[in-house]
């Protein structure tokens, strides 16, 4: 089973810790010790991270693939002329379906059979084109590059999360990060990796205990 639980569910503990802590600004105690300088030092590694991750998917790899499907036409329009008067003597095909074991076949040399070639011939064609259009503009190298990048920044967030919070600022972070209004408008914010929240839900009962602010 997948370690995760509804982030919803922890919205109300993340509501009862002290609103002025999570907002402080961060204690010249914490910033001095070691353990405090580390997580911030982690904190600013992440956020580069970040920054380069979606600076590249912005300047570089969206206008790249935008060229892309802007330079690749749109499939042929796939019809089977077959000489039937109930559809005007045509089927259309999908590409995908024509490119089947299960397209038509019929008998060698017949119409049936002529047709599934041409149709294939068809697809062949667009497809050999938007692939040399898809290298000419580099993208599954782009695409190889952003997956450097997403991972790096993952791995951080990881350690960021994974580090004990010096103090309620980091704390508030951490919370931000996964709970903040941008995590829960996404597609995938119904659930949350456990390994995350964890250390969120162990922080704030050790800065609650030591009465950090």
């Amino acid at each position: 089973m997948k370690n995760e639980t509804s982030r919803r569910a922890v919205i109300g503990a993340i509501a009862a810790l002290p609103a002025a802590g999570l907002v402080a600004a961060v204690p010249a105690t914490a910033l001095a010790s070691a353990n405090g300088a580390k997580w911030y030092a982690l904190k600013a590694d992440y956020l580069a991270a970040v920054e380069a991750r979606d600076a590249y998917d912005r300047k570089i790899m969206r206008p790249a693939e935008d060229a892309y499907r802007a330079e690749c036409r749109q499939p042929p329009k796939l019809l089977m002329k077959v000489g039937s008067p109930e559809n005007g003597g045509t089927i259309e095909m999908s590409g995908a379906y024509i490119m089947t074991s299960d397209a038509p076949q019929a008998v060698p040399g017949t119409i049936l059979a002529a047709e599934t070639l041409r149709l294939r011939k068809l697809v062949e064609e667009h497809d050999a084109e938007c692939a040399a259009i898809h290298e000419k503009h580099r993208i599954s190298e782009m695409e190889e590059r952003y997956e450097v990048l997403w991972t790096r920044a993952r791995d951080l967030e990881k350690r960021l999360m994974a580090a004990p919070s010096p103090d309620y600022a980091a704390l508030g972070f951490k919370i931000e990060t996964q709970f903040g209004d941008g995590q829960m408008d996404q597609e995938s914010s119904d659930s949350i990796d456990m390994d995350l929240l964890r250390p969120i839900v162990e922080d704030a009962r050790r800065l609650l205990s030591e009465g950090r602010a």
